[in-house]
């Protein structure tokens, strides 16, 4: 932020404090306003420009001033900090619309709202030192979010993206040895889990999305999870789930859930973590 820029057109309002009368005057193309003042007197002044907003009010006294002229500074902070992101939903890495993001200021308790457009973008206006929390919403969905500081921040775009899971009766999650598609059998009772779930729930149906992680080739990662998924889906139909009820698909190593991706160092607990199929039980009308 550079406090010497000087702003032309400005309104600067001043007042005597306690009182409800304002003055104003609009400052001139080097930043400069004047005011008349009142001998003993307590004053408050603030000022205003859209795409502006004031750091804070200034007070300024006129007790034992008796002529003269004097200067006072007023900082206006440029609207130039900016949230913004995408939503994406997690079953399908597709940018969601009809989500409603919301903005609350931790440090005062407001909230602002926006309605997601065909783009899946959301941009929010957001302050310097401030605390906010953002949250996205949408019927379906299980809400999400995270918390942001802009302490010291005053321009550029804060960019952060937000993954909407669909609300689910069940889920569950089975892990693949390096390079296998073959389902172990210590997974046989939750995938019976849900095959239960399922024979319940008659109008339900259930979602597999399978991964890899980030050892090897991209194209190969991503017939691996197909592969992972599809396992998956055999396991289901042999239990005599109809096909129709079975919705599968491969990500690849697109949604590492660590920081295991392409060229990091990672021990082999952790690279495990991403070879995985998540299996999720859903109504129809979610």
């Amino acid at each position: 932020m550079d406090s010497t820029q000087h702003i032309a057109d400005v309104k600067v309002k001043w007042k005597i404090k306690g009182s409800d009368t304002y003055f104003s005057s609009l400052s001139n193309e080097l930043g400069y306003f004047h005011a008349d003042l009142d001998f003993d007197q307590d004053y408050t002044f603030s000022a205003e420009k859209e795409g502006y907003t004031s750091i804070d009010t200034l007070s300024y006294s006129t007790f034992v001033r008796y002529t003269g002229r004097d200067s006072i500074e007023i900082s206006l902070w440029k609207h130039a900090l900016f949230a913004k992101g995408k939503i994406y939903n997690n079953e399908t890495q597709l940018a969601l619309n009809d989500v409603t993001v919301y903005l609350e200021n931790v440090s005062n308790g407001t909230i602002d709202s926006v309605k997601i457009n065909q783009s899946g973008e959301y941009s929010f206006l957001v302050h310097p030192d401030t605390r906010y929390r953002i949250t996205a919403r949408k019927p379906g969905f299980i809400d999400n979010g995270f918390r942001l500081n802009t302490k010291g921040l005053y321009e550029g775009d804060l960019l952060n993206d937000i993954v909407l899971e669909e609300v689910f009766t069940e889920k569950e999650t089975i892990l693949f040895d390096y390079d296998e598609f073959i389902i172990k059998k210590e997974y046989f009772s939750q995938l019976l889990d849900v095959v239960s779930t399922l024979k319940r729930k008659p109008e339900s149906y259930v979602h597999i999305g399978a991964h890899a992680d980030a050892q090897g080739t991209h194209q190969y990662n991503q017939t691996l999870s197909e592969n992972r998924a599809k396992a998956t889906r055999d396991f289901l139909l042999s239990k005599g789930i109809n096909s129709k009820r079975i919705e599968w698909v491969g990500f690849g190593e697109e949604l590492i859930l660590n920081e295991c991706s392409n060229g990091v160092e990672c021990s082999e607990e952790d690279h495990s973590k991403n070879r995985r199929a998540e299996i999720k039980v859903q109504e129809k009308n979610n």
